[in-house]
């Protein structure tokens, strides 16, 4: 199985930051002086990171003004900034319906139900904002992250060009930008996005993180390693940033480097799936069978849907002399699999595994009329033939099957670098 950390982990594709909190609409010179007071205070305090103070600001303007859309526009700003997504949404709507054609709400709701997952509403909130006001920067730039997300990369291209025609120096809009250039398989492109984006802000840890998947991807490990290094002194809480160092160091043979950095990422995060699984094959690949399994089965107990955690699961179990036990854990997560389709490539290395397949079934079925399909399965194929030929205690045909696991040459697959570890260590003996 191949890591793709921009697909199938996740990591949020890009943090969208509101706009300052402006005031639009100064609340009305007959409104009691104390209004204004508690518009100014609030405003500081959110400019001074004290969300939960203007919160309380706003709240009390709005006691006071109920009928006010800015001091709803306001409170909603500092409930997202503490992360109150339900509170935001509720103050962002309230806001619109005092004043429908208030595009700074509009955007903003659409950035709190971008980050609750609902792309349809977030896209409709950004397109009404930029109807009402065809010069918001930011509407333009939370438009493209979501078309980005929906796969429609021309349409995201266009609105982020778009930002940065009206502002040149909005570093979000190029890291954004870049990201979608990744998608869209131009690394030289999102490179030089990403690059744009830390001229215009040194401090922007997403962008070095991004700039480093995008090193990597284009083979400058050095310079991979040297953008995470930076993310990380600039946000040391950054999981993903360690989890994507971790698998640089792993790729390289630096595996007690990528434990450190497997361990940081799940202790920043314990629900970080792919670190599990990820840690769990540098284990293996120590021959730490023992604690490989038990972060197989951590990968599997937060997320059910990573069947292949259940077949690296039951390898390790083979590894370990359990047989049976083996056997046995791996047919109820066949048994569960939740994304099953009969017949697919998986459900097949899980028949082999259960002996319900032999060798040369397994072999066959790898082999596939797409030619880019192909190799990936040969390669797995392969591995879980010499891994239950290892654990039957024959190991030069193990490391036969080991050979031509290599011979594919698809390096990224955990497959190939567990084989690779698997069969230096048959050649060492």
């Amino acid at each position: 199985m191949r890591h793709r950390l921009l697909f199938r982990h996740l990591v949020p594709l890009l943090l969208i930051l509101l706009p300052a909190a402006p005031l639009p609409a100064a609340p009305k010179k007959s409104a009691p002086p104390s209004v204004d007071a508690l518009f100014e205070s609030g405003a500081w305090k959110q400019t001074d990171g004290d969300f939960a103070g203007a919160e309380a600001d706003f709240t009390e303007a709005i006691q006071l003004l109920p009928k006010n859309p800015s001091a709803y526009y306001n409170r909603g700003n500092a409930r997202y900034k503490q992360g109150d997504l339900k509170g935001a949404l509720a103050d962002f709507s309230q806001a619109l319906t005092l004043n429908p054609t208030y595009a700074e709400a509009n955007n903003s709701r659409g950035a709190v139900r971008l980050d609750q997952g609902d792309l349809q509403g977030a896209l409709a909130d950004y397109s009404q904002a930029i109807k009402l006001n065809p010069k918001l920067v930011f509407a333009y730039n939370g438009r493209g992250v979501v078309r980005n997300d929906l796969r429609d990369l021309d349409g995201a291209l266009d609105d982020l060009a778009k930002a940065l025609e009206l502002n040149p120096k909005y570093a979000r809009a190029y890291n954004n930008r870049g990201t979608t250039w990744r998608l869209k398989g131009n690394l030289k492109a999102a490179l030089a996005d990403f690059t744009k984006a830390l001229d215009l802000d040194p401090e922007f840890s997403d962008a070095f993180y991004n700039r480093g998947n995008t090193r990597r991807d284009l083979g400058d490990l050095d310079g991979a390693l040297a953008d995470y290094a930076k993310a990380l002194e600039l946000d040391p809480e950054y999981a993903d940033a360690y989890y994507s160092r971790a698998n640089v160091r792993r790729s390289r043979g630096d595996l007690d480097g990528a434990l450190a950095d497997y361990n940081q990422s799940t202790n920043l995060n314990p629900k970080f799936v792919g670190a599990y699984l990820s840690r769990g094959v540098c284990l293996a690949m120590q021959d730490k069978w023992g604690k490989a399994y038990r972060d197989f089965d951590s990968t599997l107990r937060v997320d059910g849907k990573q069947f292949y955690a259940a077949l690296y699961r039951c390898v390790a179990q083979l590894r370990l002399g359990q047989s049976a036990e083996a056997k046995a854990e791996l047919q109820k997560a066949l048994d569960q699999r939740p994304d099953a389709k009969p017949g697919d490539w998986p459900s097949k290395i899980a028949a082999f595994l259960l002996g319900q397949i032999d060798e040369a079934a397994l072999l066959t079925a790898a082999d596939t009329a797409d030619a880019a399909t192909t190799p990936g399965q040969r390669c797995e194929a392969t591995f879980f033939a010499g891994m239950v030929r290892l654990a039957a205690g024959q190991k030069p045909e193990a490391a036969t099957f080991f050979r031509i696991c290599l011979a594919t040459e698809k390096k990224s697959f955990d497959e190939y670098m567990m084989a690779q570890a698997e069969l230096a260590r048959l050649e060492k003996k």
